[in-house]
């Protein structure tokens, strides 16, 4: 009967879903609201089961051991100027922004719950371990390193181009008067 529960807890977990505490065998893995599970995996000893997952601007992963911790971590696609979390951890945790901010958030800094802000000009991934129990990213929002649109580039160099084709002409018309 075990082993039929299992079975199906991995079926289900291989199924894209959208979610954000996923339980699994002794535990619950957490991942942000408003991503979507990719793929499932059973690493290290003993056993941590975890989560691939997605969202709209990257992917993650997170592993734990049941009442043992869990570890994670996010790769954005696209750099951030402001990441924004709301997470779950106990009294023995980490979470760290990586970029050019290279903040962590420790128990010295930041309550075991809660809300924090990680500012920094190319904020490009997040991770976090927890040694006694269930950690994770609740929800996130975040503010993309803003770039120029591409049809604006290609307006700037269009007209930079007409422009320069425009001075040609007349530079040729005054050397063919001479």
């Amino acid at each position: 009967m075990k082993i039929l529960a299992v079975l199906v807890l991995i079926f289900g977990l291989l199924l894209p879903t959208l979610a954000e505490d996923i339980p699994v065998p002794g535990g619950t893995l957490i991942i942000p609201d408003g991503s979507q599970i990719t793929g499932t995996f059973v690493c290290c000893l003993p056993p941590a089961h975890g989560v691939d997952f997605s969202f709209a601007d990257g992917t993650g992963k997170t592993w734990g051991e049941a009442n043992d911790g869990d570890t994670g971590f996010m790769n954005f696609t696209v750099p951030l100027t402001s990441l924004t979390i709301n997470w779950v951890g106990d009294e023995e945790y980490s979470f760290e922004a990586s970029g050019s901010t290279g903040f962590s958030c420790t128990p010295t800094v930041c309550p075991p719950s809660g809300t924090f802000t990680f500012t920094g000009t190319d904020i490009t991934s997040l991770s976090w371990t927890n040694f006694t129990g269930a950690s994770g990213v609740e929800s996130m929002t975040y503010t993309l390193v803003s770039t120029p649109e591409p049809s604006t580039l290609l307006l700037l160099t269009v007209s930079l181009l007409l422009g320069l084709s425009k001075w040609a002409q007349m530079s040729l018309r005054k050397l063919s008067r001479h």
